[in-house]
């Protein structure tokens, strides 16, 4: 049941970005979410799927693994499925004269080499695997930060890394759990991130000592629930956004 949702939200992305007989990038680090999507895309498409995997060497040896699991992953997957699944490594190492924390300028340098990957392969999209528990996570992340209403909109289902790359986000109604189980029925492997764990970051802050204990006590309908108002935002954004150029255009009248 679980798997069937998933593929059905993999297939509908692939119908909407016409990604028929065309190559698609899947951003793929080698954690579950990633693999998980890379397992679903190569199991629904028909053309090539390259696994993009940015790497910053943020973690040593841990890192230098984690390109080798996707290199492992397109195999394995070219074996088990009818699709031609390829692995691009790009080294991205961090300088400290971005001017950006780390987790923003590691979000930066992903997104311009995977655009970049994209236009190589002439790809007809970039899918990434932002789960339910991530649109939670970063709804929660945003308040803490004072965002606004249109920022509060979190992650988007469909958004662009560049004019001519769209990218998918098929998995943001799958629940991280989820995927695992996948992954576990299907046999394949994935890697657990060490930084993961540690609450020197926000994110993980959030993830196991707001959420993780929200969630024992009240259930899986805590995440639900935080990640529909993310999306209730998002739609109140576009809302506002869609009367206030109807009001502009009257104005010049």
């Amino acid at each position: 049941m679980l798997q069937c949702k998933a593929t059905e939200s993999v297939r509908t992305s692939l119908t909407q970005f016409n990604c028929s007989n065309r190559p698609v990038l899947v951003a793929c680090s080698g954690g579950g979410d990633s693999v998980a999507l890379a397992l679903l895309i190569a199991q629904n498409h028909n053309n090539n799927v390259i696994l993009g995997c940015v790497q910053h060497h943020l973690r040593g040896d841990e890192s230098i693994t984690d390109a080798e699991s996707v290199i492992a992953l397109a195999d394995l997957l070219s074996n088990r499925t009818n699709c031609k699944v390829t692995a691009q490594v790009v080294e991205a190492p961090l300088h400290a004269t971005t001017g950006l924390g780390t987790e923003a300028a590691a979000r930066m340098l992903r997104r311009t080499h995977l655009a970049t990957m994209a236009q190589s392969y002439s790809a007809a999209a970039v899918f990434m695997g932002h789960t339910l528990d991530d649109q939670a996570e970063t709804l929660l992340l945003r308040l803490i930060r004072g965002a606004g209403t249109s920022a509060l909109g979190c992650i988007r289902k469909k958004s662009r890394l560049s004019p001519t790359t769209p990218v998918s986000r098929p998995l943001l109604s799958t629940f991280r759990s989820e995927l695992r189980a996948i992954l576990v029925r299907e046999g394949v492997p994935w890697r657990e991130d060490s930084s993961n764990f540690s609450t020197a970051y926000t994110r993980n802050l959030i993830r196991h000592q707001v959420l993780k204990p929200l969630t024992e006590r009240f259930g899986p309908v805590v995440v639900q629930n935080l990640a529909r108002h993310a999306n209730w935002l998002a739609e109140q954004g576009r809302t506002e956004r869609h009367l206030v150029k109807r009001m502009l255009a009257l104005c010049e009248l």
